[in-house]
C-alpha cells in the first residue's frame, strides 16, 4: 500500500485575484488617507496610522498646535479655529476598515496578505488520490478527442455521474470538487 500524499485538486484562480484586488483597494485607501493626513502633520509611525486614521491625526495634530493656543482647549477646537474638517479623513477610515482584506507592513510599507493556500483544495485520502488521478486522465483523454470529433460537456457529465463538470467561464473540464469529498 502506497503511503498517502495530499494532492492539489482545484485552485481558486479567480477568488485569489479578487482577494488580490480588494487588498490592492485597502492600500490604495490607505496611500489616500496618508497623502490627505501629511498636508498637516507628519505621519512618524504609519503601522500605528493605520489603526485609527483619525486618532493618530488628532493626537498628532494637537501636539503639532498645542503651544500656538495659550489656553488648555481640546483638539476638536483647535481643528476648528484652524478651519481643518476631519470629513475626508473619516471617510477614508471607515472605507479602510470595511475592507476586511489581511495587509501586514515591511518596515513602513503596508504590504498585501493573501495566502495562496487559503485557495487551494487538496485530496484527504488514497482513495480521492485515485479517483482524482482517473477523473485527470479521462479529462487529458478527452482533450485529445476534442481535436478529432465533437464533445458535448453535459454528456460527459451524465456519464461519469457529475464528477467530470464542464467550466462554461474558462472552457475547461474540472472534476466536481463535492463529489471528489464524499469519496
Amino acid at each position: 500500500m502506497t503511503k498517502y500524499k495530499p494532492m492539489l485538486v482545484h485552485f481558486d484562480e479567480v477568488s485569489y485575484q479578487k482577494a488580490i484586488k480588494e487588498a490592492e483597494q485597502k492600500i490604495h485607501i490607505y496611500n489616500k488617507a496618508l497623502a490627505w493626513s501629511e498636508n498637516h502633520i507628519k505621519i512618524n509611525t504609519p503601522k500605528l496610522f493605520a489603526e485609527s486614521f483619525t486618532q493618530y491625526f488628532k493626537d498628532s495634530f494637537y501636539h503639532l498646535h498645542k503651544d500656538k493656543i495659550s489656553l488648555k482647549i481640546s483638539v476638536d477646537k483647535i481643528l476648528n479655529l484652524m478651519d481643518v474638517n476631519l470629513m475626508p479623513l473619516e471617510a477614508f477610515e471607515i472605507e479602510f476598515k470595511k475592507n476586511k482584506s489581511s495587509l501586514i507592513f515591511n518596515g513602513d510599507k503596508l504590504s498585501i496578505d493573501v495566502n495562496r493556500k487559503s485557495f487551494e483544495v487538496y485530496t484527504r485520502s488514497s482513495k480521492q488520490n485515485a479517483v482524482l488521478k482517473d477523473a485527470k486522465n479521462l479529462i487529458d483523454a478527452l482533450d485529445r478527442l476534442k481535436d478529432h470529433t465533437h464533445i458535448y460537456p453535459a454528456q460527459i457529465t451524465i456519464a461519469t455521474s457529475n464528477l467530470i463538470g464542464y467550466n462554461m467561464q474558462s472552457n475547461k473540464y474540472q472534476v466536481n470538487l463535492s463529489l471528489l469529498q464524499e469519496n
